[in-house]
């Protein structure tokens, strides 16, 4: 519904094109206490730091995209005027404005982005809106004490804030031959956008995702889309359109190759591994089921003892299990996904079950930062490894249960194979995990390049620590951030010796 709902909107836009020029901040008058924006499909920059210290109203007669932090840091300006028809306005707009009183929006506007739209404005009284908001997922004004409710003659047919609910029944909307006109139109031009996308991605972009909505919708319409299906395949061919998932369905294949790969796994007789095993009861935590269920019993300890925090700096001190544990207990801190990976890693060892913590990239590992580590853990009742991720308690399998590792889950997303994820995955007790955010989003994007560590044991990364790093690619690859790159398959995933 959400995302049908997205789309209603569009019906009731005006036919103005989308393709409008773009305004360039640079070329307004800086010393003018007013400016009126005419139609445009963007603006070039943001307006901080540009120098518009006097400018005290600012007026925009409709504008495809707005995007974030648009107004950011304004010293003088007080009211902000959006006329027209608006597309897209993106999230928090209006930061640090010590003087801004006033915000009105007339006219119907496609998207609300999500997020809080005002922030820190101490003066800020009116949210005035008069038109039709299809989706938006923003929030109240934030640290702007003077303000009191939103005003106007406004319907938002889908949005999380209590205080704009209202809705249309689809039905009545469907009845109207005006809204159906526009409907038709404005499929028209999305579909010369998308059929443009080469030249144009960002404007496409935006409409990437609408295609079955859109084919649904255009059904109670009796609207024919074979144009726009056409426009938005012939888009599709181009990779910055592609999904996470449909950039992972694309990758080069594995091959076998002659490359040496020695994995070694701490024994859990070695006195470290005891005295960890000791100091946390460890043989009490796993239990005395089978070794699948001493995997699970494990992944929830760690998942419980500490804190996720992706956004924590990594401890100084030796990252072993005692000293992760107390560190987060002391400071009352948690950790990243990389030191829990850790963490279990070093419980399994002690409880005698080989295990690896695994760093999973995406295909754009040197511009995207965002990685996810994992464990796997060597079963004997099922001769192979599986899937444990400790900082969301997932374990993952196929359709009749049979647990899976990462590079089974890889092959089964490429493939369109079932996958089942625990019901009980979450994150810090706080909120559910789903399959369709954890696999086919969020890991579809992270398993594009595997690595694991060679020599697994206790204290495994250091500042005197040297670790050999061992990464599975698709042949063919870019990749170079490790010491041994392998493409072979059987090579990388073989038992414990």
């Amino acid at each position: 519904m959400r995302k049908l709902s997205l789309f209603i909107c569009m019906w009731l836009l005006s036919v103005t094109p989308i393709f409008a020029r773009v305004i360039n901040v640079d070329s307004l008058n800086k010393e003018a206490e007013e400016l009126t924006i005419p139609k445009c499909h963007k603006t070039s920059s943001s307006f901080e730091g540009k120098g518009f210290n006097n400018l005290r109203k600012i007026t925009f007669n409709g504008i495809d995209y707005l995007p974030p932090v648009s107004f950011k840091g304004l010293p003088n300006l007080e009211e902000v005027i959006l006329n027209g028809d608006n597309l897209n306005i993106g999230g928090a707009q209006f930061v640090d404005l010590p003087k801004l009183k006033k915000i009105v929006m007339n006219g119907n506007t496609f998207l609300l982005n999500g997020g809080t739209a005002v922030v820190r404005c101490p003066e800020f009284e009116t949210f005035e809106i008069n038109g039709f908001i299809t989706y938006s997922e923003m929030s109240d004004p934030s640290d702007s004490p003077k303000f009191k409710n939103y005003t106007g003659d406004f319907t938002f047919l889908y949005t999380d804030n209590s205080e704009l609910i209202t809705a249309k029944p689809i039905d009545a909307i469907v009845s109207n031959t005006d809204v159906v006109t526009v409907f038709r139109n404005q499929l028209a031009q999305i579909s010369a956008v998308l059929d443009n996308a080469d030249n144009d991605i960002e404007v496409a972009g935006r409409f990437m995702w609408i295609k079955p909505y859109t084919v649904e919708l255009a059904a109670k319409f009796n609207v024919d889309t074979t144009v726009f299906v056409s426009a938005y395949n012939k888009a599709k061919q181009n990779p910055a359109f592609w999904t996470k998932l449909e950039t992972l369905q694309h990758s080069p294949a594995y091959a076998a190759d002659t490359i040496s790969i020695n994995f070694t796994y701490q024994p859990a007789t070695s006195s470290a591994l005891t005295e960890v095993r000791q100091r946390f009861n460890l043989d009490s935590i796993a239990g005395n089921g089978d070794d699948i269920s001493k995997i699970k019993n494990l992944t929830y300890w760690v998942h419980d003892v500490v804190r996720h925090d992706g956004s924590s700096y990594n401890p100084r001190c030796p990252k072993t299990l005692v000293n992760l544990v107390d560190s987060c207990r002391e400071y009352n801190r948690g950790v990243n996904c990389r030191m829990m990976a850790i963490m279990l890693t070093e419980a399994l060892l002690a409880e005698g079950i080989p295990a690896r913590y695994l760093t999973c990239q995406s295909k754009n590992y040197d511009t995207d930062p965002d990685c996810h580590v994992i464990c796997v853990a060597w079963s004997d009742s099922l001769n192979k490894w599986v899937w444990a991720d400790p900082t969301f308690a997932a374990f993952v399998t196929d359709e009749n249960g049979l647990m899976l590792h990462p590079g089974e889950v890889r092959a089964r997303l490429i493939a369109d194979k079932p996958l089942i994820l625990n019901e009980d995955a979450n994150w810090n007790h706080e909120s559910r995990q789903t399959k369709e955010d954890y696999l086919d989003y969020y890991m579809a994007k992270n398993l594009y390049y595997i690595t694991a560590i060679t020599d697994n044991r206790q204290a495994p990364e250091g500042d005197t620590t040297q670790s050999t790093y061992v990464t599975l690619s698709p042949i063919d690859s870019n990749f170079t951030n490790a010491h041994i790159i392998t493409s072979d398959y059987d090579k990388f995933w073989q038992a414990p010796k």
